[in-house]
């Protein structure tokens, strides 16, 4: 699994010993890793689960990256599918929130602002759902705020991943638009306001209030 979570090298496979079809798409191949390292998880040492979570984060980095940064120049194939990796990646990400190995990894400023970049990206009222991962992506953002929920609890955890309030209220996210100019989506705050409007995701509608209230008081 840990070999698997860092090849990088794209879509076609090196070796066709190593994966049978030379057009397997790597995001499903990160995909049946991460439910592999789901279910080993609690088996092996400590070391071990901070190596594989410290690889998902960089993952889950990388992933986010591809689809928001206004200077990536990650292909349509190497986005595909993209949506089943992300809800792979952020799920195990929450499940695994309460190991202490591996605390200091998935409190970090990286992970935390790719959270705040999904939920600013999929609640921009621009954003097209016309995608094939649209359940996916879904159940990606419920994560991101299930998690950011957690950890965004209190002054303590945000000082440990070191983010600041303000930082948190003024997270910015540019979306790259071919042949145009990017463009900003809506800040955090808002859309936040607006999962809370949700009234068809009570999840992510209770989940957002949390940091919303959270970040007011610490305001």
């Amino acid at each position: 699994f840990h070999s698997v979570l860092k090849n990088k090298n794209g879509a076609k496979a090196t070796s066709s010993s190593t994966i049978a079809s030379d057009t397997l798409n790597l995001n499903l191949l990160h995909s049946v890793a991460v439910s592999g390292v789901e279910i080993v998880l609690d088996s092996v040492g400590a070391d071990v689960q901070y190596a594989l979570m410290k690889d998902i984060s960089s993952r889950l980095t990388q992933l986010v990256e591809s689809f928001t940064n206004k200077r990536n120049a990650s292909t349509d194939a190497s986005r595909a599918h993209g949506g089943i990796l992300a809800c792979s990646l952020t799920l195990l990400v929450l499940l695994a929130r309460g190991k202490d190995s591996v605390h200091d990894v998935l409190l970090n400023a990286d992970l935390i602002k790719s959270m705040i970049r999904i939920v600013q990206w999929r609640y921009d009222s621009k954003f097209s759902q016309d995608d094939a991962d649209i359940l996916s992506w879904k159940a990606t953002v419920t994560h991101c705020l299930q998690f950011l929920s957690l950890v965004l609890r209190n002054q303590e955890t945000q000082t440990k991943a070191g983010m600041s309030t303000e930082e948190i209220k003024g997270a910015t996210l540019m979306i790259p638009r071919p042949g145009k100019a990017p463009r900003k989506t809506i800040d955090f705050i808002s859309a936040l306001r607006k999962a809370i409007d949700d009234g068809d995701a009570a999840a992510n509608a209770v989940a957002a209030q949390r940091i919303l209230d959270r970040i007011q008081l610490l305001n």
